[in-house]
């Protein structure tokens, strides 16, 4: 079946999802570094590149502090959601009807009503962000130790949400987005210094394992078809027209990581140092959590009066990250 595009520009891939709702993909470019973080990354090589060698002291040995700015580049991130509501005739907290010869609502004891966890993907594609970190270390002739603690930040993203079968008549509207995603992250690293390069260049290779405190803005919107007479000619209780379910919620999750770093260090003056380096980031863990949506088919987010709370967990497949940045570090 060919879905429809909803929003503006290129039409979207998609991806069947939530009770036969297909969520699409965000309009997005090239899946490698977008030019945010290239023109990053061409900037600080200039910088190292253009400091004029200097009799300046190279530390072999001591404590050194560092800070850092740059981009991070997170490509797609795939939403996987789970949700255990129940469908719209199941639904208690609309009034008693006849649609098709079936008394509506169904009590939530009948076979319709327990079909299980109800489940849908979608894949936005997160655009470069902020990353700013700091540095405390301790340096041997080759060998350097290191704390880490790195601050990241992304906007906002969304997409559209069509839809197949009956609920392209069900539902007018769909989106899913993220207003923000941020994190705190804490690593340990290891740099083996690779010295007596020409040109007063240190060039650098590490590692590191770490904790991600991860938080996504996450928000999702449906509203069924206002007309009554459609809903009830598709079989659905005609009391959901024109509901809304919406969902505003601050989710959180703690994650393991580890990164690979490369960088190449010039001296600027004596003790301080200029360097660029590039990191891949990889998340370990899945990031889920969960919430219940604010308002839920335009009543509060339960099955019935007074029955079981809804809850919506998202899990996200992927929150690693590239990340380019300009550092400087001065020995004490």
């Amino acid at each position: 079946m060919r879905h429809a595009w909803t929003g503006k520009g290129p039409g979207p891939s998609t991806d069947i999802g939530f009770a036969g709702i297909v969520q699409t993909r965000a309009p997005q470019g090239t899946e490698h570094m977008r030019p945010t973080v290239i023109a990053l990354a061409t900037a600080a090589i200039a910088a190292v590149l253009s400091v004029s060698p200097i009799a300046a002291a190279d530390p072999a040995r001591g404590w050194y502090g560092g800070i850092e700015v740059g981009g991070a580049e997170p490509g797609d991130l795939r939403i996987f959601g789970q949700s255990n509501d129940v469908p719209t005739n199941c639904d208690g907290h609309f009034p008693p009807v006849v649609v098709n010869g079936q008394s509506l609502p169904l009590p939530l004891d009948h076979a319709d009503c327990n079909q299980g966890t109800e489940a849908w993907t979608n894949q936005l594609a997160i655009g470069a962000g902020r990353l700013l970190g700091l540095q405390w270390g301790y340096t041997w002739p080759t060998v350097r130790v290191e704390a880490e603690y790195l601050r990241r930040h992304h906007g906002r993203r969304g997409g559209n949400v069509t839809v197949e079968g009956d609920k392209q008549a069900e539902f007018v509207l769909g989106e899913e987005r993220l207003d923000a995603l941020e994190a705190d992250e804490v690593f340990g690293n290891v740099y083996y210094d690779l010295r007596g390069v020409p040109g007063d260049f240190s060039p650098y290779v590490g590692a590191g394992i770490g904790l991600i405190s991860a938080k996504l803005a996450y928000r999702s919107a449906y509203q069924r078809n206002p007309d009554a007479a459609v809903l009830r000619g598709l079989g659905r209780h005609p009391a959901a027209a024109g509901t809304l379910s919406l969902q505003d919620a601050t989710l959180v999750d703690r994650l393991r990581a580890y990164q690979v770093v490369l960088g190449i260090d010039r001296p600027l003056t004596d003790g301080v140092v200029l360097g660029i380096k590039v990191r891949r980031v990889v998340v370990v863990d899945a990031f889920a959590d969960s919430g219940s949506p604010g308002l839920l088919r335009g009543h509060a987010p339960t099955v019935a009066p007074g029955g079981r709370q809804v809850v919506n967990t998202i899990t996200t497949d992927d929150l690693g990250y590239w990340g380019v940045s300009i550092s400087v570090k001065y020995f004490f």
